[in-house]
């Protein structure tokens, strides 16, 4: 019988607990995974216990212990805060794990990076590319030939049609969808129950139906820097090899496990990413627009567009 191995799951929020409960639900079908506990920057859950699993502490906690190879995986939503803290962590070689929940349901023609999270229920079709350190939540459908990049995420129930590519640090909220052939830019973020029709700028937060651009975020320049110590999310660290590849690495998932406890977690509220200000705070600063465009012009409603306004449709965390 196989030795269990250690893991660390990073975040004590919302969605920590359910990579817990995901984690559990993996062990069932066969253990592999032996949760030493929660590593959060919130000093006030440090010492306390969460469904049975203790808050270890903050980062500085791996500092005060030597364990040697240890994987970690890394519960957090919100793109930009996921990002930083890797950045940070980067530096104590820790292992990234694939975490997928036994419940969802794959093709044998998927690649996915380190560090991803597949939780219960979504349906992944044919030839799709999931980067490093992508969460998609409970039910996201999504189609053939799609992409989504590194540090993105997925909330629960999104639709992405086929031939879609998500760029990297894109937040999608709950219930969103794109239809075929579209962009979401980079570090952009999709309000719930937004329907994308028309490319996404980059840097941008979109909502309603059609999604529309209602806010630029400033440019960011911590957020354009690789990690140079990040391994590259095209090596061998993919979980199934490419299409072109003869035969599948995978075996097809089944439904047939439990459903992951729900929570209070719909997306990002619109707007969810800030200027250059503390990383959980929202800022009213519009930021000048990344593209050459000015704000106005980008604002500016189309005349074959009938959907509502885009301040009547938000996200909402």
């Amino acid at each position: 019988m196989d030795s269990m191995k250690d893991i660390l799951i990073i975040g004590a929020g919302n969605f920590g607990r359910e990579v817990a409960q995901l984690i559990h639900d993996i062990n069932q079908d066969k253990n592999q995974w032996n949760i030493l506990g929660f590593i959060d920057e919130t000093p006030e859950k440090h010492a306390t216990v969460i469904n049975s699993i203790p808050v270890l502490g903050g980062p500085e906690w791996l500092d005060r212990n030597s364990l040697g190879s240890i994987s970690a995986v890394f519960a957090i939503g919100n793109p930009r805060s996921k990002y930083r803290l890797i950045r940070r962590l980067s530096k104590y070689g820790l292992d990234y794990p694939i975490l997928i929940h036994p419940g969802a349901l794959s093709s044998s023609y998927v690649s996915i990076g380190f560090g991803s999270i597949i939780c219960w229920g979504c349906f992944l079709s044919v030839d799709i590319r999931i980067g490093s350190h992508v969460a998609i939540n409970p039910g996201c459908g999504i189609g053939h030939d799609a992409a989504i990049m590194d540090y993105s995420t997925l909330y629960w129930n999104v639709t992405l049609s086929g031939n879609v590519t998500i760029q990297e640090g894109c937040e999608i909220g709950s219930k969103a969808a794109v239809i075929p052939q579209r962009t979401v830019g980079r570090w952009s973020t999709i309000g719930a129950g937004a329907v994308v029709v028309r490319d996404i700028p980059e840097f941008s937060t979109a909502v309603g139906v059609p999604a529309r651009p209602i806010k630029y975020n400033v440019f960011d320049p911590d957020l354009t820097a690789p990690d140079p110590l990040a391994p590259d999310s095209s090596d061998s660290d993919l979980l199934v090899p490419d299409s072109s590849d003869s035969g599948p690495s995978v075996p097809v998932l089944q439904d047939s496990g439990p459903l992951a406890p729900e929570s209070s977690d719909s997306g990002p509220s619109a707007p969810v990413l800030q200027d250059s200000g503390p990383l959980v705070s929202d800022s009213s600063d519009s930021g000048p627009s990344v593209l050459g465009s000015s704000v106005s012009e980008l604002l500016a409603p189309k005349s074959s567009d009938s959907g509502p306004s885009a301040s009547e449709s938000s996200a909402s965390d």
